[in-house]
């Protein structure tokens, strides 16, 4: 993460989030604060792929996306079409490019969520309304597992 020059305007690393761990894939997120402000990364590490796990990474991934609303972020270790497409196929969009400390130029990802249909789907869903936020919580991160 970008750092400023006084301590209170850099980025701390505040907590890494286990989201979901079997033995097939590893999704964690990687929260990063400064101020009121938040950063959340998501990470895949895909130990074994086939197309009944991503499947099952999919239908997990909407899961978790219909109750974390807040903007994801990511970025490639190495960008390759392999990774675009991966990141593609979860629904991050091209977000802009970051210089890393190493001096290396890299793509970042967004991924956004339409608060105003996960609220609906939910409402209808379950009969109580949905409890989401137009923006992201900026102190209460990520909490608990699939």
């Amino acid at each position: 993460m970008p750092s400023a020059s006084s301590p209170s305007d850099s980025w701390v690393h505040f907590a890494d989030h286990i989201v979901r761990e079997v033995p097939d894939y590893v999704f964690e997120i990687e929260e990063w604060r400064r101020g009121d402000e938040q950063y959340l990364f998501a990470h895949f590490t895909v130990r074994h792929w086939a197309r009944s796990v991503a499947v099952q990474m999919l239908r997990e991934w909407r899961l978790f996306r219909s109750v974390v609303t807040a903007p994801l972020f990511a970025f490639p270790k190495v960008e390759d079409d392999k990774w675009t497409r991966f990141v593609t196929l979860l629904g991050f969009r091209p977000f802009t490019t970051i210089v890393c400390t190493n001096g290396e130029v890299r793509s970042m990802y967004l991924h956004q969520v339409d608060n105003a249909l996960v609220e609906t789907r939910h409402t209808i869903t379950d009969g109580h309304p949905a409890v989401v936020a137009a923006n992201p919580v900026s102190s209460a991160g990520v909490r608990g597992r699939i």
